[in-house]
């Protein structure tokens, strides 16, 4: 149940993709100071399906030039912490599924996250069900076309201001709120949505919110 990589020297390291994907009885992994990830450009489904990981020390990853992130945590829903301050994610272009299904997560600190580069962000933090707070003020989406499930089923999230993104290249939006069912309070301020086609289930059973504040939300060019 436990894996310890401590004695692993990986200077030439390139991917990691689904490297411990479907490790569902792991519950500890051990990376050294060795496991060099400078390389690395791609860290998708890394440890996607990995159910019963309890916790994960990446402090000493450098995520500097990866630039696919995506279902890097999928399924990994007992994780009740995660910290990722030390990320740098300035070349990501995808970030779709990236916490999906990390249903024991109370907080998730991602104010560090460099997005400039990220063109999708579907399912984002899909089923971050335990989520009580979410800051994803200094997001910068101004290349994002995806954002439709991005918090769906955030059923404990009871604010959310989003009124900062740029959404100007969004194509869906589809069940981007859908099952928030604590949101009493959300700030869309005024996106431009003009290039959207699809809204299906956007504020689905978002059954507590009595703020919403919507001003100028243009849906045409």
């Amino acid at each position: 149940r436990d894996i310890d990589l401590s004695s692993f020297k990986t200077p030439n390291l390139i991917k990691i993709d689904n490297m411990f994907y479907g490790c569902s009885i792991l519950q500890s992994i051990n990376f050294g100071d060795d496991f060099d990830t400078k390389k690395v450009t791609s860290m998708n489904s890394v440890f996607e399906g990995c159910k019963y990981l309890t916790d994960i020390n990446l402090s000493k990853f450098n995520t500097q030039n990866v630039e696919s992130m995506v279902k890097l945590f999928n399924g990994c829903s007992s994780l009740r912490t995660l910290s990722l301050a030390s990320f740098d994610t300035s070349k990501v272009t995808d970030m779709s599924d990236m916490f999906t299904y990390c249903s024991s997560l109370t907080s998730l600190d991602v104010t560090s996250f460099l997005t400039s580069k990220v063109k999708s962000m579907s399912n984002m933090f899909q089923e971050c069900s335990s989520l009580t707070s979410l800051n994803v003020n200094r997001f910068d989406t101004s290349q994002v076309t995806e954002m439709s499930n991005m918090f769906a089923n955030c059923q404990q999230l009871k604010q959310l201001d989003i009124a900062s993104f740029n959404t100007q290249n969004v194509v869906s939006v589809s069940a981007m709120f859908n099952q928030c069912i604590s949101l009493t309070s959300l700030r869309i301020g005024t996106l431009n949505f003009a290039k959207a086609s699809y809204f299906q289930f956007m504020f689905h059973n978002c059954t507590s919110l009595t703020s919403l504040e919507m001003a100028n939300f243009q849906t045409r060019s």
